[in-house]
């Protein structure tokens, strides 16, 4: 990053990029170290994701750096976990775990003594997202259908301290049926008001695209929201007092935008671009039932490598010119195609597979 040997985590000073650590994997399947979530925590940067060690210290998918040195927490998960989701809530650290090997996933709490389940998550695809605290709830956006006994959660989640309730219809792609084809990817808080953002056209029946406001009672959309061929948001973020919109998608608020925006208070602006290789990607049929194709129309190789929902890599291919992939045993759900060009440009797409 910034020209520097950075695995997996860096800091950004203003003007200069430094890397802080070394993430390394060495479990069981096909993942590469990854750190997904920061957090702040006790006074220290928690770093959640994919890894066995930074700087050779255990630390199993957790690490807490206090300004000069990595730390492992005082209880520890066992190998080959991903952790996803961080966020502080009720002075206790919430955290997103999955277990590949038995395909579990759990909400979990710690308290820098001990860990505590508090829900264990169940669906067809299943993954902790993203956590955030509101007002005096914790929301959770992922790939779930029921927590606990819980079910109808649809992908988002509201826990009160005591137990855990569906955000109304959630986020859903058709208004007349709550599917599961709807999920939350990122949740931000500006100026008293919960920022929903993920891949959906409806938030509880309300047209939205891709992006809401939740002032504790009422949802809201952003003008027309995220537009675009393929659409989603999948980060936002406060920086130097500015909101930041990221995704996939070609406007945003009807503002001509790609793929980032500055939402203000009077609107969302046009802030930066994102240079991709998007116009000469062309994926069909999405959804796909059996096959699916990707076509290059700039005629050059690219690295294509198809993800899962767990982050886990199951196919890595070459190609150039026109692609068809065979479903195979792919279950039904939602994977990013991330595709890299010679040139180091990058496309990230969905495809879901029905």
């Amino acid at each position: 990053i910034g020209g520097i040997a950075a695995h997996c985590i860096a800091k950004y000073d203003g003007a200069t990029w430094r890397t802080v650590g070394n993430a390394s994997f060495q479990g069981a399947g096909s993942y590469t170290p990854q750190v997904y979530r920061l957090a702040i925590y006790n006074g220290e940067l928690y770093a959640t994701g994919t890894f066995d060690t930074v700087n050779s210290i255990d630390c199993k998918s957790i690490a807490r750096w206090n300004g000069s040195q990595w730390q492992a927490p005082n209880t520890i998960f066992p190998s080959s976990v991903i952790v996803q989701g961080a966020c502080v809530y009720n002075q206790e650290l919430y955290m997103g775990v999955m277990y590949p090997s038995t395909h579990i996933c759990e909400i979990v709490k710690y308290n820098t003594i001990s860990m505590q389940t508090i829900g264990t998550l169940y669906g067809s695809v299943v993954s902790p997202g993203v956590l955030r605290s509101f007002g005096e709830k914790l929301y959770l956006g992922g790939y779930f259908s029921s927590i606990n006994s819980i079910e109808n959660m649809h992908n988002f989640a509201v826990w009160n301290g005591f137990s855990w309730s569906p955000f109304g219809d959630g986020p859903t792609n058709d208004t007349a049926l709550a599917d599961m084809d709807g999920s939350v990817s990122s949740l931000t808080v500006k100026d008293n008001n919960l920022y929903i953002g993920g891949y959906f056209k409806y938030l509880n029946n309300i047209q939205v695209n891709n992006i809401a406001r939740y002032d504790g009672s009422t949802i809201h959309n952003l003008g027309t929201g995220v537009t675009g061929q393929y659409t989603s948001v999948t980060c936002m973020n406060l920086y130097n007092n500015q909101f930041y919109v990221a995704g996939d998608f070609d406007s945003i608020g009807g503002i001509a935008a790609e793929n980032i925006a500055v939402l203000t208070d009077d609107g969302i602006i046009t802030s930066l671009s994102h240079a991709d290789i998007s116009e000469s990607v062309t994926i069909y049929p999405n959804p796909f039932t059996e096959t699916w194709t990707i076509h290059f129309s700039d005629n050059e190789q690219h690295e294509i490598q198809i993800i899962d929902a767990f982050g886990k890599i199951i196919t890595e291919t070459r190609r150039s010119g026109k692609v068809s992939f065979m479903r195979n045993d792919i279950a039904s759900g939602i994977y990013v195609v991330r595709i890299t060009d010679t040139h180091g440009k990058i496309s990230v797409r969905k495809i879901i597979a029905t």
